[in-house]
């Protein structure tokens, strides 16, 4: 998975967060990326994805699956990222419990 850079490109104001799709773990999993925004009825948000830089760990993984893949097989190096949706909330949403679940699953497939 890849990286993206989320930066606020109009109207409102934020300061510019990275979200990075890799786990460690070769699993399917929704990982949030929260970060504050000030308020504007017409707030616009740019995501741009970015290829990993040399000597990143997701990147590094990446290669290994390819030494390994059959002959023909399609893999992009860090390019995939996958936005599901966008949550807006006037307060602080509770995603505490978040990674704890996640490990919890991680855990749990082995």
């Amino acid at each position: 998975m890849g990286v993206a850079r989320v930066t606020c490109a109009s109207g409102c104001s934020c300061k510019p967060t990275w979200a990075d799709g890799f786990w460690d773990s070769p699993t399917s999993l929704t990982q949030m990326h929260a970060f504050k925004v000030s308020q504007h009825p017409r707030c616009r948000l740019r995501i741009t994805v970015v290829g990993r830089p040399k000597g990143d760990k997701g990147l590094a993984a990446l290669r290994a699956v390819l030494k390994k893949a059959p002959p023909g097989a399609m893999y992009s190096i860090g390019h995939k990222f996958q936005l599901n949706g966008v949550m807006v909330a006037t307060s602080e949403p509770a995603l505490w419990g978040y990674p704890q679940q996640a490990g919890d699953l991680m855990q749990a497939v082995g």
